[in-house]
């Protein structure tokens, strides 16, 4: 049996739900998809437990005060998923226990050096990257 990608598998789901009859009486084709529930924009907690998922670091853990390596981690990973989210640094400090915006943005600027020159930390965030994508 041949397997497809999940693209393709979606792509043959869609056009079998296409409704012929209907076409054939001169109905407008329906956009590819449109029978698919729409998606759930995604919260801050939706975040968290993702990121909680990848990381094994506890959601209360990322709210609290630790400093230990894996939970600072794990907590910028899910600032940083919040920030392209469009969320303010002040909201994003907020539902992090109340951290301050710049703390947020101190966050951010780590994230991305750490990205850039730690092969384990880049895989982490992949990880959790690809758990926030089947949330």
């Amino acid at each position: 049996m041949t397997t497809f990608s999940p693209a393709i598998q979606q792509a043959i789901e869609d056009f079998a739900n296409i409704d012929m009859p209907a076409i054939m009486r001169g109905e407008p084709i329906p956009p590819l998809g449109a029978h698919r529930a729409p998606k759930i924009p995604m919260t801050i907690a939706d975040i968290k437990r993702a990121v909680s998922v990848a990381t094994c670091v506890t959601v209360e853990q990322m709210d609290g005060d630790a400093r230990d390596r894996e939970t600072v981690h794990a907590r910028w990973i899910a600032m940083d998923a919040c920030s392209r989210l469009g969320k303010t640094s002040t909201q994003i400090g907020n539902a992090f226990g109340g951290r301050d915006h710049s703390t947020v943005l101190y966050g951010l600027g780590q994230l991305r050096t750490w990205r850039e020159k730690d092969g384990e930390f880049r895989q982490l965030y992949e990880e959790c990257q690809e758990e926030l994508r089947r949330a």
